[in-house]
């Protein structure tokens, strides 16, 4: 599935992921999976998760404004001080589901992919 940018969302030219403010109702926020294609073992569970989305959306405010950014704000890797991190605290966009990823304060001391991984990352960062 793929979407449309949503409005005041634009993409970094240097990282390709996105900079900016939208209002919440352009974003898609986690509807259910269809229990047909999951497991389906136990209706009164998927049933009762729909039940439940269906109350957290009834609460959300379209009107409320988003805002994301791209690894370029992000802080340097602790651990090898050349590849950019998101920024703790921060939001991300995924076009693919158009969805908001949030990356919790505590992701600031997580070293980035490259480092994870044990593989040594150029000093050509984005």
């Amino acid at each position: 599935m793929s979407a449309s940018i949503p409005p005041g969302f634009e993409r970094c030219t240097n990282c390709r992921e996105f900079n900016g403010k939208t209002a919440a109702r352009y974003l898609s926020w986690g509807l259910p999976p269809d229990p047909l294609e999951a497991d389906s073992s136990d209706s009164e569970l998927w049933d009762r998760l729909r039940d439940l989305k269906s109350q957290v959306a009834a609460t959300m405010d379209p009107d409320k404004i988003v805002s994301v950014t791209c690894l370029c704000h992000g802080p340097l890797c602790r651990r090898c001080g050349v590849v950019h991190v998101h920024k703790p605290g921060s939001n991300s966009y995924d076009l693919e589901t158009n969805t908001i990823e949030h990356w919790p304060g505590f992701f600031g001391m997580i070293p980035c992919a490259a480092c994870r991984a044990g593989i040594a990352p150029e000093d050509s960062s984005n």
